[in-house]
């Protein structure tokens, strides 16, 4: 026997790229129009001019809402939550407690949101998503400010994501109005539009046993049970997943889709619920093997009789988009009849 030598040191084999599927349309719109909108007091200071190398006064704000319908997800809502974490600039404004005189009575725009500092978190219970916006800079400032409202325009890239929206790719515009008043009953609006994409599932379809059912007596009918293991082998995550069809290409084999007790072993749709990446579901279906007519395989003799089904599903990922997958695998009748073969 040769062993082959393995260094120590190996480095390990790099991870696969993302599996991403098609962009969707990405678009939240949070309208808070009014007082009480704040979820927290901001932070005000002074740094040097642009001229020094700094970037004007700066206010750090902290802004709240549920999370609007249909962001994130295309069926019904799921409750979460939106946050701004607001960084915004200015070397026209400084720090007051009052509404301040403008000295030099700047022209806008007059304010800027620093790099990504700005940044947008999106929750539900699937996962979170982090966008961070921008919008000129010292130099160049690009939002109108008063010294209490900034508004305006930029962009956003996606800085950071977990859970069924791990390793997304997302980027877009925003436009922006906020309220930076002392206290925290600071009124926003915020409209993000842009696209979105996220790791895809993928389904395996595998037979892991048969049996004749309802205590063998299904031999007697050439009816047998077919036990599937579901798997997503995909990078990404699948959100009720469907059975939405069941076929062989066998001659003489036919679906049967009655109740075995409380068990449904058809028909047709079945859900087979969220699938994470990696998890498997069990399934059974119940097939007619052929009757012993025409010339079909296994017209005479059904036990240990092999034939291919093919199962579809819908698949839905993360952002509730729909792919329609197929597997095929082969099953085999039990070697034996009853009462010897379960």
């Amino acid at each position: 026997m040769l062993l082959a030598a393995v260094p120590a040191n190996a480095a390990p084999a790099p991870p696969p790229p993302p599996d991403l599927g098609t962009p969707h349309a990405f678009v939240a719109q949070v309208n808070q129009g009014s007082p009480g909108a704040g979820a927290a007091p901001g932070r005000i200071n002074t740094d040097t001019s642009c001229a020094e190398g700094g970037n004007g006064g700066y206010w750090h704000y902290g802004y709240e809402a549920s999370l609007p319908n249909n962001v994130l997800t295309n069926t019904a809502p799921i409750p979460g939550d939106m946050r701004l974490n607001l960084d915004l600039h200015s070397e026209k404004h400084q720090v007051r407690t009052a509404p301040e005189p403008l000295a030099a009575n700047p022209s806008n725009p007059t304010a800027f949101l620093l790099g990504n500092a700005t940044r947008v978190s999106l929750s539900n219970r699937r996962g979170t998503v982090r966008l961070g916006l921008r919008s000129g800079d010292c130099a160049a400032p690009t939002l109108a400010f008063d010294g209490t409202t900034a508004s305006g325009t930029g962009v956003w890239n996606i800085v950071g994501s977990s859970g069924a929206y791990r390793q997304a790719t997302a980027s877009g515009t925003f436009a922006l109005r906020a309220s930076v008043a002392p206290g925290a009953d600071n009124p926003w609006d915020l409209s993000l539009n842009g696209a979105i994409s996220v790791l895809k599932p993928k389904l395996k379809v595998e037979v892991t046993d048969t049996y004749w059912g309802f205590l063998g007596a299904h031999y007697a009918i050439r009816w047998v049970s077919v036990i599937y293991k579901i798997t997503n082998i995909g990078q990404g995550d699948a959100f009720d997943v469907k059975l939405t069809g069941a076929t062989s290409p066998t001659p003489g084999i036919a679906l049967i889709g009655p109740i075995d007790g409380n068990v449904p072993l058809g028909p047709i749709p079945q859900k087979l619920g969220d699938l994470s990446a990696g998890e498997s579901e069990r399934l059974v279906l119940r097939w007619q093997l052929p009757l012993p007519s025409n010339n079909p395989p296994c017209k005479l003799v059904i036990l240990g009789c092999e034939f291919d089904n093919t199962l579809t599903f819908q698949v839905p990922d993360a952002l509730d988009d729909v792919t329609v997958q197929s597997g095929t695998a082969r099953a085999k009748a039990p070697n034996l009849p009853p009462p010897v073969a379960r």
